[in-house]
């Protein structure tokens, strides 16, 4: 979960350059002037306000419930790949049903399984393991030998989950503070918003009044 704050840079940057133009002001029962222009610092509005407040505080939630599971498959031996897939894909849903709590439950239990068959084979004396024990033996150490491989592609499809969310709720709470923003503007009767990014200057700059309006409570 390195990775987050750079990419969140990134994913803002993006956000924020979408639909870069003004905010073309329609007030309802009155006419905003078309002729007023004003400039707003997008990217300092959102930094400082709530919403990003609560949306990166829904983005670490989602990481650690995502990585707790995580922790969980790192701690299970000798599973196959379509079993840890199973886990991951039941453990992780937001609402499980019977059957996927069941698959949680078996996929545990065959860990223990395993584990308790591989050091009971690794106690017996080894000149007397039957071919059959012998064949277990390899099999269950295939399965081990395997499983570092399989964790690290979880981890990475994990990471990328988490990714995926912290740039949803980034989506979402710039769409929040330009729908404030549009508000603010139709509130002072003005035609057109620029951000900072796509104009230098304007008469007005309403910055400072949005991050009024949205911005984070201090304690």
């Amino acid at each position: 979960m390195t990775r987050r704050n750079g990419m969140n840079g990134l994913v803002l940057t993006v956000a924020l350059m979408i639909g870069a133009g003004p905010f073309v002001v329609h007030a309802a029962g009155r006419h905003a002037d078309p002729t007023t222009v004003a400039n707003v610092d997008m990217a300092r509005v959102y930094a400082e306000s709530e919403v990003r407040k609560t949306n990166d505080q829904k983005a670490r939630d989602f990481g650690i419930k995502l990585y707790a599971h995580f922790d969980t498959i790192q701690k299970m031996q000798y599973l196959k790949l379509e079993e840890i897939q199973d886990y991951s894909n039941a453990a992780t849903l937001e609402k499980p049903m019977e059957k996927d709590t069941k698959t949680i439950s078996d996929v545990k239990k065959l860990s223990t399984s395993r584990t308790e068959e591989y050091q009971g084979l690794l106690a017996k004396d080894q000149a007397k393991l039957t071919q059959l024990d012998k064949d277990r033996l390899k099999e269950l150490t295939r399965i081990e030998q395997a499983r570092p491989q399989l964790v690290e592609n979880l981890q990475r499809l994990f990471q990328e989950e988490v990714n995926r969310e912290a740039e949803r709720q980034t989506r979402l709470g710039v769409a929040e503070i330009r729908t404030a923003v549009t508000k603010l503007a139709r509130d002072q009767n003005i035609g057109q918003v620029f951000d900072t990014s796509a104009l230098v200057v304007a008469p007005t700059d309403i910055t400072e009044a949005a991050i009024k309006k949205t911005g984070a409570k201090k304690k």
